[in-house]
């Protein structure tokens, strides 16, 4: 579901069309909870859902996975910079509205972890209160937001 490969990002450039109409079809045959990640969703997905789930890591943690990855040094700045500036975030309160948005720290968890516990969340099973999550004011508590913002410039 590709258009193409973007050497100098080094990523590929999904059919947002093709991928929004195949997600619909396989939203429309089951009846049960389905989780979509990343943060297109908001631009492919033609329909509301009952809650949308915006997974938030630390800064530092991006760094450390997408190092891992073998990822450019700046596609790592431009993936901190959208976290401490809520890219995904404002872009799903825009799409899908504030009321239905809760916020998740990842930074810690794993993705079967995270998909259990937003499973027992849909379910009633678990019953948590979303609360913005502010990485500025937490890096600066921590003394490194001028640490990360010099890793983002150069």
């Amino acid at each position: 579901m590709t258009l193409e490969y973007d050497k100098k990002n080094k990523t590929h450039t999904i059919d947002e069309k093709l991928l929004s109409r195949g997600l619909k079809e396989i939203i429309t045959k089951h009846n049960s909870h389905i989780i979509l990640e990343g943060h297109f969703i908001p631009r492919i997905f033609g329909f509301k859902p009952k809650r949308v789930f915006v997974l938030r890591c630390h800064p530092r943690k991006i760094i450390d996975r997408l190092k891992e990855r073998n990822y450019s040094k700046r596609k790592i700045a431009e993936n901190v910079a959208s976290e401490i500036l809520d890219f995904c975030l404002k872009d799903a309160i825009k799409v899908f509205g504030r009321t239905k948005i809760f916020e998740i720290d990842n930074s810690k968890n794993r993705p079967n972890l995270m998909a259990s516990m937003i499973l027992s969340m849909l379910d009633g099973k678990i019953q948590k209160k979303s609360k913005h999550i502010d990485w500025i004011s937490t890096l600066e508590k921590e003394e490194s937001l001028q640490e990360i913002l010099e890793y983002i410039e150069n």
